[in-house]
C-alpha cells in the first residue's frame, strides 16, 4: 500500500524526477540507426551488383532473366534512329490492343495486327518462313515468324503473344530469331496485359542483343 502511495506521489508531483530514458533522445537515436542500416544495405547491394557484372563501367547492361543473360543498352545516337523506325509499328500494336483488349487467342491479334499494319501503309509478311544456314549449307528446316515488317533500317521481326506474363521461353525465341536471321530489329508484344500491350524492343548488333 505504501508503494502505491509513493508511486502516485511521484506521478502527480508537479516536478517529477527526470527520466534517464528521454523519449526525444530515443527517437533521435533510432532514426540515426535506421539511416546507417539503410546505407549499409544499399552499399552491400551495389557491391554485389558489381561482383555479378550487373553494372559495367564502359558498357552498361541490365539483368534480363534469372540465368544472368544480359542485354546491352543501345547508345543514344543509334537509339533515336531505331525508335523512329518502329514508332508507327508500335502505334499499330497499341491500336489493336485498344480495339480488342486482352483475353483473345494469339492468332487473332496476329491477324488483326497484319490488317492494321497494311491499313497504315506498312509492308508486312505474315508467318514468314526463313531457312537458317548451318556450316555454309541452307537447311531444309525453317523458322516461321508471326510477322515481318519492312522498315528503313531493315526487316523488323514481330512476335505476338497473349499471356499474363512473358517468360524466358518467349525471350529466347525472339533472340534466336534475331541471331538466326541476322535482321536488325525484333518487337516482342504481349497482348495479354492491361491496360496496354507490353512491347519489348530489341536490336541485333552483330550478334549482340541490345534493348532500345
Amino acid at each position: 500500500m505504501l508503494l502505491i502511495v509513493d508511486l502516485n506521489l511521484i506521478i502527480c508531483s508537479p516536478n517529477p524526477p527526470p527520466s534517464p530514458y528521454n523519449f526525444h533522445f530515443f527517437c533521435t537515436f533510432l532514426s540515426i540507426y535506421l539511416y546507417i542500416w539503410i546505407f549499409f544495405c544499399n552499399f552491400v547491394r551495389l557491391y554485389h551488383c558489381v561482383l555479378t557484372h550487373r553494372i559495367y563501367a564502359h558498357a552498361p547492361t541490365y539483368l534480363l532473366m534469372p540465368d544472368k543473360t544480359t542485354v546491352h543498352i543501345v547508345p543514344d545516337p543509334r537509339k533515336s534512329e531505331l525508335v523512329n523506325a518502329t514508332y508507327g509499328i508500335i502505334g499499330c500494336m497499341q491500336q489493336v490492343h485498344n480495339q480488342l483488349g486482352p483475353g483473345l487467342p494469339e492468332y487473332i491479334y496476329q491477324e488483326a495486327l497484319a490488317i492494321e499494319l497494311a491499313a497504315n501503309g506498312f509492308t508486312a509478311h505474315k508467318e514468314m518462313q526463313f531457312h537458317p544456314v548451318f556450316r555454309g549449307k541452307l537447311m531444309d528446316a525453317y523458322l516461321k515468324m508471326d510477322l515481318v515488317v519492312e522498315s528503313t533500317v531493315g526487316n523488323v521481326i514481330i512476335e505476338c503473344k497473349a499471356l499474363t506474363q512473358l517468360t524466358e521461353r518467349e525471350h529466347y525465341q525472339t533472340f534466336g530469331y534475331l541471331r538466326a536471321t541476322g535482321w536488325p530489329i525484333a518487337l516482342l508484344v504481349n497482348f495479354g496485359t492491361s491496360p496496354k500491350a507490353r512491347i519489348e524492343r530489341y536490336y541485333n548488333d552483330h550478334g549482340t542483343i541490345c534493348v532500345f
